[in-house]
Formats: C-alpha cells, sequence, structure tokens
C-alpha cells in the first residue's frame, strides 16, 4: 500500500471511531432522557395514588340509602293518630346534609317545590291516612332543610285537600344509638277538618343513596337494620324496623 492509501485508511478508521463514539453517547443521552421520563412517570402516578389513598382513608364514609314500609289493618277510626315518627340510626351512621344545599321551609310550603334547589330533593313517598269515613291518598316528596334537617313535603287532593311540611329534626342524644330524626306531624295532618282527626295507615319512604344525605363508616356486608318508632296521640308507641344499605 503507498502512503496515500495508508493515510486514507488512516482517516476512515478514524471517522469510524468518531462516529461510533458519538451514537453511544447520543444513544446513551437518549437512554438517560428515556430514564427519567418514566422515573417522572412513575413519581406523579405514585403521587396521584397517594392523594388518592389519602383521601379515601380520611373520610373512609360511603352514601347511604334507606327505606320503611309500615302498615296497619283494618284502616278504621279506632286506630289512634299518629303525632310523631322518630328514626333511630345506627352507630357510625349520620346525616351529611349540613353542607348541602337547603330548601327553606317556610317557602316550600307556602310556594311549592320550585323553589327548593334541584340537590335539595332526598327521596320521596306515598301513605294512606284515613278521614271522614274514607282513605286519604298522600304524597310525600323529602328534601334536605337548614341545619341539615329533614323536610318531608306532603300533599293530598281528596276527601282533604292539603300542602304541608313535616319537620324533621336531627338530634345526637348519645346512648347506643347514633344521631335521631324525629318527624313531628303538624295539626293539619292530625285533624284535617275541625272535629275530624285523621289515622295513618300505611307508609312508605324512601331516601336516595346519590343524595348523600346519609353517610356511614359502618357498612356491612348487608343491610343496615334500624329501628323507628311511632307515637300516638293516646299515647302508646309501635316500634318498626326499616333498612340502610351503602352504595
Amino acid at each position: 500500500m503507498n502512503v496515500i492509501g495508508m493515510r486514507r485508511a488512516l482517516c476512515l478508521a478514524a471517522l469510524s471511531l468518531l462516529l461510533s463514539t458519538v451514537g453511544l453517547a447520543s444513544a446513551q443521552a437518549a437512554g438517560v432522557r428515556h430514564g427519567a421520563r418514566a422515573a417522572s412517570a412513575r413519581a406523579h402516578s405514585s403521587a396521584r395514588s397517594g392523594r388518592g389513598a389519602k383521601k379515601k382513608k380520611a373520610s373512609g364514609e360511603r352514601m347511604v340509602e334507606g327505606s320503611l314500609s309500615y302498615e296497619l289493618t283494618p284502616a278504621s277510626s279506632a286506630l289512634p293518630a299518629t303525632q310523631a315518627i322518630t328514626l333511630y340510626l345506627p352507630g357510625g351512621v349520620r346525616v351529611a346534609g349540613a353542607s348541602m344545599p337547603k330548601c327553606e321551609p317556610t317557602r316550600l310550603e307556602r310556594e311549592g317545590p320550585s323553589v327548593c334547589p334541584k340537590r335539595s330533593r332526598l327521596g320521596s313517598g306515598r301513605a294512606t291516612g284515613w278521614t271522614l269515613g274514607q282513605l286519604w291518598p298522600l304524597t310525600l316528596t323529602l328534601y334536605n332543610g337548614p341545619g341539615g334537617n329533614l323536610i318531608s313535603y306532603v300533599t293530598a287532593s281528596s276527601p282533604v285537600r292539603i300542602e304541608t311540611i313535616v319537620p324533621g329534626a336531627v338530634r345526637n342524644p348519645g346512648g347506643s344509638y347514633g344521631e335521631e330524626i324525629v318527624n313531628t306531624l303538624p295539626l293539619g295532618l292530625l285533624e284535617p277538618l275541625p272535629g275530624d282527626t285523621a289515622q295513618t295507615v300505611n307508609l312508605n319512604v324512601h331516601i336516595n343513596g346519590s343524595s348523600g344525605w346519609l353517610r356511614s363508616t359502618n357498612c356491612a356486608p348487608r343491610a343496615l337494620a334500624v329501628n323507628f318508632r311511632f307515637a300516638f296521640t293516646n299515647g302508646q308507641t309501635l316500634a318498626v324496623g326499616g333498612k340502610l344499605r351503602c352504595i
């Protein structure tokens, strides 16, 4: 090989070495950048999971729905008139209405449901009374009221027209139960017409779990049993069972 050929071979070898060195450095740099992105993604995912886990652990509550079915037979004026209905919530279950939209009871009774915020509606129900010697169909709509108290808006058209509210005061008396909700029937339901009392024949009420009004840290695999107490104007009381279910 002549001198010119040797110089050309040496130059090519040097150039090849330089290119391979640059390529290796670029590959290593790319690997570092890719590794950094992967590490960043893992850190972001871990942080997000950590926040979610912390939030779940901090609250630990689930929304609860409830239902009550009650019936007395036969329907007659011999039945006592219902004065108050109390719901006893088990431990771990609470009313969360204080932070929810509220319906003003006086406006509701005066102007109707259109004045209530949509998210203040909690559930619905039906009842049957006995008055003037005949059945009295009643419709109930439940709302979250001031202070997280329960408001039942009760309407009927025949045999007596009525649009009234039943206030449900949320109390925390302590003891083996948690909170209790005392629903006191107004005079308009106890005595629709002067001298004519009304008896509650049956009652079916449902509180929607999606409303978030009831929440619980005590979620058993099966429905939670709750107690209702009916207090009558003659001093008698009656205990009735109901159900709560976490959703």
